[in-house]
């Protein structure tokens, strides 16, 4: 009989609860629909960083140089925007570029 009635209460509020979890845990691993997009900006490239709702950074120049520089090629703005997001996931906070992390990453801009 106390066998029973754990069983009974197991199933009322564990189960529910991990089943809850487990929805609740799917449903999240497409809920950063925060991206980074590419776009022709002048003579070059921009980013974006935004979803469908709202843009959150609009980068038509490469950020930390003087000038209106865009970036050269497509891939040189990914990555860039990509840093930038990966900053902004990690301080929760609009990010900043130096020079320094541009040359890291290979860009290529005039001095």
């Amino acid at each position: 009989m106390v066998v029973n009635i754990f069983y009974i209460n197991l199933k009322k509020t564990v189960l529910p609860a991990v089943l809850m979890g487990v929805l609740l845990f799917s449903c999240n691993l497409d809920s950063d629909p925060v991206r980074v997009q590419v776009y022709k900006s002048g003579n070059g490239w921009g980013y974006e960083i935004g979803n469908n709702k709202r843009k959150i950074i609009d980068q038509p120049f490469i950020p930390a140089v003087s000038g209106a520089q865009p970036f050269k090629t497509k891939e040189e703005a990914m990555r860039t925007g990509r840093l930038a997001l990966e900053k902004m996931r990690d301080t929760k906070r609009l990010p900043t570029i130096s020079s320094l992390e541009l040359d890291s990453l290979n860009i290529s801009y005039r001095k």
